[in-house]
């Protein structure tokens, strides 16, 4: 106890420094129990909400994921039905259009056919009519001439 003493007195402590000691160990315990304890149950539990959210977060993100997958899916499928579909109509309407076009085709070859056998035939008469005329012309000529 004697070296304690003479370690003291050489630091220049006197009696206060124990009662100052004693004064922040106890306004220590008291904190603690008042306020230390209670802000580290306050940061534990904001600690253990926010990587809970965490982990909500990441599993929500992976529903959310699966959901614009299988949305996408449904968009796709739902292209190419609609796709399918037109082609369908597309062909149907590109096979009555063609079966017209054919229609009016033959009818404008048959009408055409029929002006070409009656221009035929009205040339044929005026060739007749010319030939017939050309006897009687070169007939005309040859007694002209003879006189």
């Amino acid at each position: 106890m004697e070296l304690f003493n003479s370690i003291c007195k050489a630091l220049n402590v006197d009696e206060t420094f124990f009662v100052q000691f004693g004064f922040v160990v106890g306004t220590w315990i008291v904190l603690k129990f008042l306020f230390l304890d209670k802000l580290k149950s306050v940061l534990m539990t904001r600690e253990e909400k926010t990587t809970s959210l965490e982990k909500s977060a990441e599993g929500t993100f992976e529903k959310v994921t699966v959901l614009s997958n299988k949305y996408n899916q449904k968009i796709e499928d739902a292209f190419s039905k609609a796709q399918d579909n037109l082609l369908q109509k597309k062909d149907i309407v590109v096979k009555r259009e063609d079966s017209k076009f054919k229609e009016a085709e033959e009818e404008a070859t048959k009408l055409g056919e029929r002006e070409v056998e009656t221009f035929q035939v009205e040339l044929q008469k005026k060739e007749k009519d010319v030939l017939s005329q050309v006897d009687n012309l070169a007939s005309g000529l040859v007694s002209k001439l003879t006189r």
